[in-house]
């Protein structure tokens, strides 16, 4: 623990902080940051394996009730190095996705249109997945819906806290047609990424026309892919973009009178969703009692 504790206060030295480096240590500062860093994501990874085992097979069940699969499993947990290059940029206490995990339902699977029926099996089952979860002591911290066409990136991610509380991870709800494309995004994402790496580090020149421009061809492919996804109907009023102070899982008081994709319901899928919707999701509160 000594050892660990040394480490940190050598990368709160580097990040800033006003801890005192090594006593008498030559090592190189640029060495120092890098071990610093590795140190810390391995602790820190060490402490989430405790609790990874639970909340997998919580996962697990709620994937197996729902029909739904867990994409990319095997890659839930970062690697030490792959988080010590995020602590390049982040405080510890920032990293919210070292454990993750997609729960992907399996609509638009073959590349077919997804009818309206299975958009509003769809938001049952993410407001079945976020109830359940609840219902475990396993609390939500945040919930960002980007399924709407003002951004590029469409999907569910949310937030949720360890059972001690002490970090954060991460769960993203897919259909299976919004993963696909994601992951065929994901190339161009990653060199986005590098170029606004590159311009915040200072390694990119700001005016620098030429990057600008490579930029937003970049941004726009990624908006393009995206235009693609079919945005659930309903999913603005059921699965809203809230913060933990707002978290309120007793469905039966959702407000339905106003879409935020423009436009209202009309009664005829007003009745839709109150009836078929709450009828379906006590349902499935009944199988997973």
């Amino acid at each position: 623990m000594a050892a660990q504790q040394r480490w940190k206060n050598a990368y709160n030295k580097v990040r800033g902080q006003s801890t005192p480096l090594f006593n008498g240590d030559d090592t190189p500062p640029g060495k120092v940051e890098e071990e610093a860093r590795l140190a810390v994501a391995t602790e820190l990874l060490d402490h989430i394996r405790r609790f990874e085992p639970s909340i997998t097979q919580t996962l697990r069940n709620i994937a197996t009730e729902l029909g739904a699969e867990l994409y990319g499993l095997q890659h839930r947990l970062k690697t030490a190095k792959s988080l010590a290059d995020k602590l390049t940029a982040s405080r510890p206490d920032e990293i919210k996705d070292a454990l993750r995990y997609t729960v992907g339902f399996r609509y638009g699977e073959k590349g077919e249109a997804i009818s309206i029926e299975h958009q509003q099996e769809f938001i049952e089952k993410v407001t079945y997945t976020f109830y359940t979860l609840s219902r475990r002591g396993i609390k939500a911290v945040r919930i960002k819906n980007t399924f709407h066409d003002r951004l590029g990136y469409r999907g569910i991610n949310a937030n949720f806290l360890l059972p001690d509380r002490s970090s954060q991870f991460e769960i993203q709800l897919h259909t299976a047609q919004s993963f696909r494309l994601k992951s065929a995004e994901h190339g161009l994402y990653e060199e986005a990424r590098a170029i606004e790496r590159g311009i915040e580090s200072g390694a990119y020149a700001k005016n620098d026309e030429s990057v600008r421009t490579n930029l937003l061809k970049l941004q726009e492919a990624q908006r393009n892919v995206y235009k693609q996804i079919a945005t659930p109907l309903g999913i603005h009023e059921w699965v809203r973009s809230i913060g933990a102070e707002n978290l309120n899982f007793a469905w039966e008081g959702m407000d339905f009178e106003t879409f935020r994709n423009k436009r209202k319901l009309s009664p005829a899928e007003y009745r839709f969703f109150t009836e078929r919707v709450k009828t379906n999701l006590r349902k499935l509160q009944a199988i997973g009692a």
